[in-house]
């Protein structure tokens, strides 16, 4: 695959964080119950960054601990898209949460309900009601913000790029996005959800689609490591193969 380098660029704005351009202004501090939810949903829901109308509530619990939760809040800080989730955990263990990859959760917009069928196979592909499998857990840190994404080996600082490098004329020049961090892998390389914004008259914008950003740890990226999401409310097939294409995986110190 080729490589293209992405270049430093001033003019992109500094606040390409997990928490995105109201942080330090919003309290993103989490304040609710299960906070093990939380932590699964920040690493799991593509543009859940955890505002402070983030709520949970635990519905349901098997034999062997694991627990499914509603829970509900915004995309890329965006109050037209409200969303809620049924969310499984497997288990709690030393300041971690452990969970299915990719499976774990199911999203509508606010509003909405889920079908029977769809919470049965979610249970399903959480093993729900079966002895714990941790071969086919990840994990994530119980915390109570997103943290910032960030890049160690450039000294720590966030990441600013030239989005036409990357984009190649995806995104139109009236056109704007918001870009928030999803995580990182073993190797370093941060997953980001771009969220972009299409002019819709009087001065204001309306959402239009998200893509999927892998950055290779020298700010470089491959052919293969942007994606289109077809579905914002059912993707987790299609991000299961992305990460696989790229071997990417959440990692958790």
């Amino acid at each position: 695959m080729k490589i293209k380098k992405i270049f430093i660029s001033i003019s992109i704005l500094l606040c390409l964080t997990f928490t995105g351009c109201l942080d330090g202004i919003v309290d993103m501090t989490y304040s609710g119950e299960n906070p093990e939810i939380f932590a699964i949903a920040i690493n799991s829901i593509l543009g859940d960054n955890g505002w402070m109308s983030s709520t949970d509530e635990i519905i349901e619990e098997d034999e062997y601990g694991r627990t499914m939760a509603r829970y509900e809040s915004i995309l890329e800080g965006d109050y037209n898209r409200s969303f809620y989730s049924l969310i499984i955990c497997q288990k709690v263990e030393n300041g971690y949460a452990y969970f299915y990859p990719d499976f774990n959760f199911i999203i509508k917009p606010e509003g909405t309900t889920f079908y029977q069928s769809e919470i049965d196979l979610l249970k399903e592909r959480n093993d729900w009601g079966k002895p714990l499998d941790e071969g086919k857990m990840i994990k994530a840190k119980i915390v109570e913000r997103k943290e910032n994404v960030q890049n160690k080996k450039t000294g720590g600082q966030k990441t600013i790029f030239d989005e036409g490098e990357i984009f190649g004329g995806l995104i139109r020049e009236d056109e704007y996005f918001r870009l928030l961090g999803f995580g990182k892998d073993k190797n370093e390389r941060p997953l980001f959800t771009i969220a972009v914004y299409t002019p819709n008259g009087n001065d204001t914008s309306k959402y239009s689609r998200t893509y999927v950003l892998i950055l290779n740890p020298d700010n470089s990226v491959q052919e293969s490591y942007l994606m289109l999401i077809e579905d914002d409310y059912n993707y987790q097939e299609q991000l299961k193969e992305f990460k696989e294409l790229n071997d990417w995986e959440l990692y958790a110190e």
